[in-house]
């Protein structure tokens, strides 16, 4: 068909086989934008990322802590350290609205080109604070003389080289230089607290300033609930610290694998 001009103006239509399928693409495609991740905690562990967590239940949004769903670090650990790929974790993702704790936390630029419309929260902690908190944490699970108690299950044993080159990279700060599971000395503790400060300017420096909340607890839910568009609840904030919750979950994963 000719148009009003001399240019000729293409027109074609589609046959109900046709309409369906991109009736499909469109559902598809809307639901996944919908199911898209709206918020990475790019704190790092032990800078109240199961408070974090917690806080963002009680919003309403589905929040993955791979601290509690320790399933979820293997196809993290696998892209960060393992040359794996990114579309595995953006497809566990789908399923949640918020992610926290390693490695989720590293994944900043990823999300940012991924996920354009995604905020990011970053609790704030100083260093050193956060440097005693992980100390504590190593003591309270022996971690320095026996390992974790994960690694010295029966269950872990079973499944232990696999999951010890799968997660070890990622766990437990190393990625920052730390090594919490061995006795301290000077030059460990200021090569940790670099790699914490590291990460920190880097969010800072990455994200643009508008995406990024900086949240201190003592701030209560507002600056977080504005930052979300949420309405603030009735509640107190809360405050969450289970030294082995995280790692009894993972054993009785492993527990339930066997066999």
């Amino acid at each position: 068909r000719t148009g009003s001009s001399s240019t000729p103006t293409a027109y074609w239509t589609l046959n109900a086989r046709e309409m369906k399928l991109l009736q499909a693409i469109c559902i598809a495609a809307c639901s996944l934008a919908s199911n898209a991740l709206k918020v990475l905690n790019v704190g790092l562990p032990r800078t109240g990322t199961q408070t974090m967590h917690a806080a963002f239940e009680m919003l309403g949004l589905r929040s993955l802590h791979s601290g509690y769903a320790p399933w979820s670090r293997i196809p993290a650990c696998n892209y960060e350290f393992n040359n794996g790929s990114f579309s595995d974790v953006l497809a566990l993702l789908q399923d949640y609205d918020v992610a926290s704790d390693e490695p989720f936390e590293l994944f900043y630029e990823e999300i940012l080109n991924e996920l354009p419309s995604a905020k990011f929260v970053m609790v704030v902690s100083e260093p050193e604070t956060w440097y005693e908190s992980y100390v504590n944490f190593a003591e309270a699970q022996d971690l320095v003389h026996a390992g974790t108690a994960l690694l010295q299950h029966d269950a872990a044993r079973y499944h232990r080289r696999g999951f010890e080159d799968a997660l070890n990279n990622c766990s437990l700060a190393r990625y920052l230089g730390c090594e919490f599971d061995r006795p301290q000395t000077p030059a460990i503790k200021q090569r940790c607290l670099d790699g914490y400060k590291k990460h920190v300017a880097s969010v800072q420096e990455k994200v643009p300033a508008e995406k990024l909340l900086l949240f201190n607890f003592s701030q209560g839910w507002t600056p977080l609930c504005n930052f979300l568009d949420a309405p603030v609840p009735s509640e107190p904030f809360p405050h969450v610290d289970r030294f082995h919750q995280t790692e009894d979950s993972l054993i009785a994963w492993l527990a339930s694998k066997r066999g």
